[in-house]
């Protein structure tokens, strides 16, 4: 059995959004591209953007850091609606 429990980096800092936008100018001008290396975000920068965001709502909810899904759809705009978890599920 392997159980899965991950989440996904959705606050990033403006510096990987303004990196990303060069990356895609790049496609149509190769000399636009940034390189990797010009990428520069610290570490407090990543703590910060992860506290402020993603922290922040999952400890307002309860949460715990290894949350099982139904907490991640609670994070949802739609919530889980009628969704509950399940030991099975029809195929």
């Amino acid at each position: 059995m392997i159980i899965d429990c991950h989440g996904h980096y959705t606050t990033a800092p403006p510096a990987l959004g303004a990196w990303r936008d060069q990356q895609i100018a790049g496609l149509n001008d190769p000399a636009a591209a940034p390189r990797p290396a010009d990428l520069r975000i610290t570490d407090d920068q990543l703590r910060e953007s992860i506290e402020a965001n993603q922290l922040r709502s999952m400890d307002e909810r309860g949460i715990d850091l290894t949350c099982p899904m139904w907490h991640v759809l609670d994070l949802t705009p739609q919530g889980r609606g009628d969704w509950y978890a399940q030991l099975a599920y029809p195929t």
